[in-house]
């Protein structure tokens, strides 16, 4: 058997692979719902409740879960006494060896992916060889960028001590994987200043594109909408330059505009009082995705730093939204010489072009966005991605 017939994935994870998505528990469920015809077994950290929830989510797919329980006990001295991260020492390793290893005897030439940092001290049990330590970010790197935009010191030392740790297990441990997996090429070069010999491979996010059927016709969509969590640093600094911008000069430009930000409303309304004068309108969540961003024309995307790629984005992009945002929310999405999508160096260059963006270019961008999403990051796309990496590698040998 060549290598390229690799008959078994075994998969660790760090997050349940079930909505709502947190960012890198997305990475993982499409990943899995890529690979719909491999056979895998993932070792997932999960109660009862949730493996029932896990077997009724996939069900009727060739994918078991394996259960283990985190080690929470004396978890904080572990944690400083190892500088890592309190998800990385509460994983149980030694369980994990011996599940992996019993697992992949049986296969005839199976792959191993370590999913995110957290699971990066795996790595020290085997020799390399058929394994990919997925990063996807490079995490230091994102929550130095979280610092540098915290609202105040006690946020900035959490992302700063964030930042340590995840740079310990990056530096420690994620060259002993045969490639690390990343979404896109800043990440790796960001990743190889804290690991120099680490071997980066970039498969981007991704996701399955909604028929056209269940999208309104781009004419008769009536909603513009800003997204973007407010409890992450990043994006409510970029919401709060936003706003000063607005009010300073175009004060009427977003009123009657949505702004989707997950916190509670209570809360978004501490965080930013201009909402009301400013004309916003605040939504936490929304019931279905797709209802929402198909009646959606513009969608602007406010983060000013972070690394990786920005999931909202191409879910704007695959729903047929004009995007709009700084370079940062299209990072790792190559832009065509007819724009797919608009950005702007600053928060004032951004509204001066929303303000001056007809009808005419906005559909022909959101057109052309829809295109690029389908041409490079859906689904089909993701899973020959993937499988061209998982079949570049060696076989996985578990040892003894």
């Amino acid at each position: 058997m060549s290598s390229e017939d690799f008959d078994r994935l075994i998969l660790t994870c760090d997050a349940l692979p079930l909505p709502p998505f947190i960012g890198h528990n997305r990475v993982v469920y499409e990943l899995l719902q890529a690979l719909d015809r491999e056979e895998i077994d993932a070792v997932v950290y999960a109660n009862d409740d949730e493996m029932k929830q896990l077997e009724k989510h996939w069900k009727g797919r060739r994918i078991r879960f394996h259960p283990l329980t985190r080690r929470l006990a004396g978890r904080h001295v572990r944690a400083m006494v190892q500088q890592l991260s309190l998800p990385t020492v509460t994983r149980d390793f030694d369980r994990e060896e011996t599940l992996v290893k019993s697992l992949a005897r049986p296969a005839r030439n199976p792959r191993l992916l370590v999913h995110f940092i957290t699971g990066a001290p795996l790595l020290e049990r085997f020799d390399g060889r058929g394994i990919v330590l997925s990063g996807h970010d490079c995490m230091s790197h994102v929550y130095l960028e979280e610092a540098r935009h915290a609202r105040d010191w006690p946020t900035r030392l959490k992302f700063l001590i964030r930042c340590r740790f995840a740079r310990v297990a990056e530096a420690r441990h994620a060259h002993r994987a045969e490639r690390v997996h990343l979404v896109s090429q800043h990440d790796v070069v960001e990743f190889k200043r804290v690991n120099p010999r680490i071997h980066g491979e970039v498969v981007p996010l991704g996701t399955e594109a909604p028929n056209t059927a269940q999208l309104q016709p781009f004419e008769e969509r009536r909603q513009s909408v800003i997204w973007g969590t407010l409890a992450d640093e990043l994006i409510l600094a970029g919401l709060r330059r936003l706003l000063a911008v607005a009010i300073r000069s175009h004060p009427a430009l977003l009123r009657g505009w949505v702004l989707l930000g997950r916190v509670p409303e209570s809360e978004a309304r501490i965080l930013l009082p201009d909402l009301d004068r400013l004309g916003l309108i605040y939504q936490a969540h929304v019931p279905n995705l797709t209802t929402f961003l198909g009646a959606t024309r513009l969608l602007l995307l406010p983060d000013v730093g972070g690394s990786g790629q920005k999931t909202r984005t191409l879910d704007g992009l695959a729903h047929g939204c004009c995007a709009m945002g700084l370079p940062i929310a299209f990072r790792g999405i190559e832009n065509r010489p007819d724009p797919a999508y608009f950005q702007a160096s600053t928060h004032d260059e951004l509204l001066d072009k929303l303000a001056s963006l007809s009808a005419v270019a906005a559909e022909r961008s959101a057109a052309r966005g829809r295109q690029l999403f389908l041409d490079e990051f859906d689904r089909p796309v993701l899973a020959r991605r993937w499988r061209r990496l998982l079949q570049s590698l060696s076989p996985f040998v578990p040892g003894n």
